[in-house]
């Protein structure tokens, strides 16, 4: 039995990292096709993807992907921000307030090209480097005159098709690089979305609610 076991288990790693894949896909084509349309391409020029993965500590499995791409906040003429997305599946990624479901972090921040763990989503955070909007948007360097820097998180197994992807990455992504705040980039249907409270005696650190409506 424990023989049958282990193949079936690494059998559904397999699976679970195709998955990943395809979804990690499936989003950057997305977002290249949703910063091509006018009202976005008049603001931002964008150049190539960059990725990075993530192994466990003894080197066998993946346990992190990133991905961003360079973003230039016209007239400039060179990239000042990274437009991305992390899926996380263990560790601390989503290691915080006692969370082991698997997350996606969405973020547009100065930080990049993508690379662990200089310029990944990982807990816990820097105490007193970014602002939670609203318990569901995290914003850093939040100076004025400066491009605003902000990550939020979704379950990973709430992101299952197309729509998924329009409703909780690329939506709330779309109205945040036009510059809305926070209650308003996440107007509508919550479902799948993580809301952020801080942890009081553990600083960088907060408990994870899944949104269920």
């Amino acid at each position: 039995m424990l023989g049958n076991q282990i193949s079936a288990s690494f059998e559904y790693v397999t699976k679970v990292g195709q998955e990943v894949d395809n979804l990690s896909t499936l989003v950057t084509e997305e977002i290249n096709r949703m910063l091509s349309e006018p009202d976005l391409a008049r603001l931002f020029a964008s150049e190539h993807w960059s990725n990075d993965t993530r192994n466990s500590d003894n080197q066998w499995v993946s346990t992190d992907v990133i991905y961003d791409i360079p973003l230039i906040i016209k007239p400039k003429r060179s990239a000042s921000m990274y437009l991305g997305f992390q899926i996380s599946l263990a560790g601390d990624g989503i290691a915080t307030g006692g969370n082991r479901l698997p997350l996606i972090h969405v973020f547009c921040w100065a930080y990049g090209p993508a690379e662990f763990p200089g310029c990944a989503m990982i807990f816990p955070l820097e105490p007193g480097e970014q602002l939670l909007d609203s318990g569901l948007l995290f914003v850093f360097e939040d100076r004025p005159g400066a491009p605003r820097s902000w990550a939020y998180s979704v379950e990973l197994a709430q992101v299952n098709t197309l729509d998924d992807v329009a409703r909780l990455i690329l939506q709330p992504m779309r109205k945040l690089l036009l510059g809305a705040e926070a209650l308003e980039a996440f107007k509508g249907d919550l479902k799948g979305l993580v809301r952020y409270e801080e942890i009081a005696d553990q600083p960088g650190y907060y408990t994870v609610n899944i949104l269920e409506h």
